[in-house]
C-alpha cells in the first residue's frame, strides 16, 4: 500500500509540474457545496455548507441517520468522465469524523466505471480535527478490484476506470454503530491535463473551453485565442481540427503555415487538419501549432454564418479533451449588379434575387419591401417598380446594394363585348398602343387594328415589346337593327313556271324572328299557310292550280329593333295572273 501525506507527495513531484496542479479538478468549498452529495444513510443527502471552520475556509458536513449503512461522499460531474491523465497522480482530500472505531472492512475511496470498481483503504481513520489524505492513483498503491479482499488491479484496468469515471466516492462515516457526523474539504483530483481555446474566457462565457473570435468580414480567422492553453503531463498523440458542416464546400479549409519539427501535419487546405506526434513532441509544441491554425474561406461571396471548428486532443486514453471555435464569418455582402427585368402577367411567382446575378448573399432585404413579403414577386398582383436589394453586415463589415428595375408586361385590352348597327363598321384596336411588337387576328390581318361589320368573336394574339411575352384577348361583336326594316309584299305574281315571278313571297332586309303567312280566297277559305320565310306560294291549293283572281293575304312576324323584339301584322291583296 502506498499512501502519502501532503508533504511527502509534493516531494515526489518534479518542480516544473507544480504550477500544473492548479489545473486539477478541485473543490475548496469556499462558496458552497459545489455539487457534492452524501449517499448511503445520511440524514441530509445535500450536505450542510459552512463558510468557516474548514481547513481552512469553507467546508461541508453530513450526519449519520443510524440506519445501519455507511454513508459516503459522492463527487459531482466535474470529477467524472475521462480522467485517464490522472493516472500516476493523487486524489487528495481532508476529512473530519466526530467518532471512529477503525472498521477496515469498508473502503475509504471507491472509483467506479460501469460495473468495474476499484477500492482503497487508508491506514488511519480521521479524527475530530482535520486529517489530510493523499491517495496515489496507480495499480500498485494498494487498490483492489471489487472489494478490499479483491485482487490488485492491472494497469490496464486502472486506466480503463479512469478513462470513464462514472463515480468517485469518499467514505464519510467511520463509526460502526451509533450516531456520528463527518466533514469534507479540499478535494483535489490531480489531472495534469488541461485544454482551453480561450484560457481567460475573454471572448466566451466564463468557464468555457470554447472560443468565439471577433466577427470577421472576410479572409481568415484564428481558431484559438492568443491565451489558448494546452497542458499535459501525459504524452499527446495527436490534435485534430475539423470544420463541422461546411457551408461553402471546398472553399472552406484549415491552414497551418508552420509547425515544430516534432510534429507531422496532414490535411492542410482540407476540412480536417491533424497534428501527429512524431515521437518527441510536447504539449508546448502542440500549443504553438494550435495558435497558428487558421480557418479560411476563399469563396468571393461566402455564406454568412457562424462556422464551427471542432478541436480534439488524443492521448493514450483516446479522446481526452474537446473544444470548439465558433467563428462568426460575415464577409462583406454582395448584392449583385443593377439589372432590369420584364415579367409576364400570368407568370408563376418569381424570386427576384435570381435576376441580380450569381453568388449574391441570400440574407439581404428589399427596399421598399416586396408587396408579397420576403423575396417573392407576384406578377399578377404586385406593382412593378424599382426595388433595391440591400445586404447588410454586422460589426462594421461593408454592405452592398443593387437596383432591380421590375417591369410587367400585361395582356392587351380590346374592351368589353359590344354591339353595332347593321350595315355599320366597327374598328377594333389593341390597347395600349405601342406596347406590342406583333399582332395576329383570327380573321387573318397582322396589324394593331381591324374593321368589322359582321357579328362574331374576334381574337388577337400579340407579342409584347419587352420580355417576349405572348398574350391573347378576344371581343364579341353582335349586330342590332337601328332603324325600321320595310317589308316588301308583291301585289301580283304569275305562277306559270317561266322562272319569273312564279311565287308570292314577302321579303325584307331584316331578320324575321317569327313568321306566319296565310292566304285566303275571296270566300275566306285558307288556300296557303307557311311559317318559313323562305317558302313562297306557288298559286296552288292541294296541288291544284287555282284560277286567276284576287286573293287576301295576312302576314304576322316578329322583328328586332334596337335589340328589342316587336310583333307586327300586315295584310293586303295579291292577284294571280296566268
Amino acid at each position: 500500500m502506498i499512501l502519502f501525506n501532503k508533504t511527502t507527495c509534493l516531494a515526489f513531484l518534479p518542480a516544473l509540474l507544480l504550477p500544473a496542479l492548479f489545473y486539477a479538478q478541485q473543490s475548496r468549498f469556499d462558496a458552497g457545496d459545489e455539487g457534492w452529495r452524501a449517499i448511503g444513510d445520511p440524514v441530509n443527502p445535500i450536505p450542510t455548507w459552512f463558510a468557516t471552520g474548514g481547513n481552512p475556509g469553507g467546508w461541508v458536513r453530513s450526519i449519520d441517520a443510524s440506519t445501519g449503512g455507511t454513508w459516503q461522499w459522492s463527487a459531482p460531474a466535474q470529477f467524472l468522465g475521462n480522467k485517464c491523465t490522472a493516472y500516476g497522480n493523487f486524489l487528495r482530500f481532508d476529512l473530519t469524523a466526530s467518532a471512529s472505531n477503525n472498521n477496515p472492512t469498508r473502503p475509504d475511496v471507491t472509483l467506479i466505471s460501469g460495473n468495474l470498481q476499484l477500492v482503497f483503504n487508508t491506514p488511519d481513520d480521521p479524527g475530530a480535527t482535520w486529517t489530510h489524505y493523499d491517495v496515489l492513483l496507480r495499480e500498485n498503491a494498494g487498490w483492489r478490484v471489487g472489494s478490499l479482499n479483491g485482487q490488485a488491479p492491472s494497469q490496464a484496468q486502472f486506466r480503463t476506470v479512469l478513462s470513464n469515471l462514472t463515480g468517485l466516492r469518499i467514505r464519510g462515516e467511520y463509526l460502526s454503530s451509533g450516531d456520528d457526523e463527518g466533514g469534507l474539504d479540499n478535494v483535489i483530483l490531480e489531472n495534469i491535463f488541461t485544454f482551453d481555446l480561450d484560457a481567460n474566457d475573454s471572448t466566451t462565457p466564463a468557464g468555457s473551453v470554447d472560443f468565439l473570435p471577433d466577427t470577421l468580414c472576410g479572409g481568415e480567422s484564428p481558431v484559438a485565442d492568443t491565451d489558448a492553453l494546452l497542458l499535459s503531463e501525459t504524452r499527446i498523440d495527436s490534435l485534430v481540427m475539423e470544420i463541422l458542416n461546411p457551408l461553402d464546400g471546398i472553399a472552406e479549409s484549415l491552414h497551418l503555415p508552420a509547425w515544430p519539427p516534432t510534429l507531422a501535419v496532414t490535411g492542410i487546405g482540407a476540412h480536417r487538419l491533424t497534428l501527429h506526434n512524431t515521437g518527441a513532441a510536447t504539449a508546448v509544441d502542440f500549443q504553438a501549432a494550435l495558435l497558428l491554425i487558421r480557418y479560411r474561406n476563399t469563396l468571393p461571396n461566402a455564406t454568412r454564418a457562424v462556422r464551427i471548428v471542432d478541436c480534439r486532443v488524443y492521448t493514450f486514453c483516446g479522446e481526452t479533451a474537446r473544444a470548439r471555435a465558433f467563428v462568426p464569418y460575415f464577409p462583406a455582402g454582395f448584392a449583385g449588379s443593377d439589372q432590369a427585368v420584364t415579367l409576364c402577367s400570368g407568370d408563376a411567382p418569381q424570386d427576384l434575387r435570381v435576376f441580380l446575378g450569381s453568388g449574391i448573399s441570400t440574407d439581404g432585404r428589399w427596399s421598399p419591401p416586396l408587396p408579397s413579403g420576403g423575396n417573392i414577386f407576384l406578377p399578377d398582383r404586385d406593382a412593378p417598380g424599382d426595388y433595391t436589394y440591400l445586404v447588410e453586415s454586422p460589426a462594421g463589415c461593408t454592405g452592398d446594394s443593387a437596383l432591380l428595375r421590375v417591369r410587367v408586361a400585361y395582356p392587351p385590352k380590346l374592351g368589353p363585348d359590344t354591339t353595332i348597327c347593321r350595315d355599320s363598321i366597327l374598328t377594333i384596336t389593341v390597347q395600349p398602343p405601342g406596347a406590342y411588337s406583333a399582332w395576329h387576328w383570327s380573321t387573318g390581318p397582322n396589324r394593331p387594328d381591324i374593321e368589322v361589320a359582321d357579328a362574331g368573336v374576334y381574337v388577337v394574339t400579340v407579342t409584347a415589346n419587352a420580355g417576349n411575352c405572348v398574350f391573347t384577348d378576344s371581343v364579341r361583336v353582335d349586330l342590332i337593327t337601328c332603324s325600321e326594316c320595310p317589308v316588301y309584299v308583291p301585289n301580283v305574281f304569275s305562277p306559270n313556271d317561266d322562272g319569273r315571278n312564279d311565287r308570292f313571297q314577302p321579303s325584307s332586309s331584316c331578320l324575321f324572328l317569327q313568321y306566319r303567312l296565310t292566304v285566303f280566297d275571296r270566300w275566306g277559305n285558307q288556300v296557303f299557310h307557311t311559317e318559313n320565310p323562305e317558302t313562297g306560294w306557288d298559286g296552288r291549293f292541294r296541288g291544284r292550280e287555282l284560277p286567276p283572281g284576287v286573293f287576301v293575304w295576312v302576314l304576322e312576324y316578329e322583328a328586332e329593333l334596337f335589340g328589342m323584339r316587336e310583333l307586327r301584322k300586315l295584310w293586303g291583296n295579291v292577284t294571280v295572273v296566268r
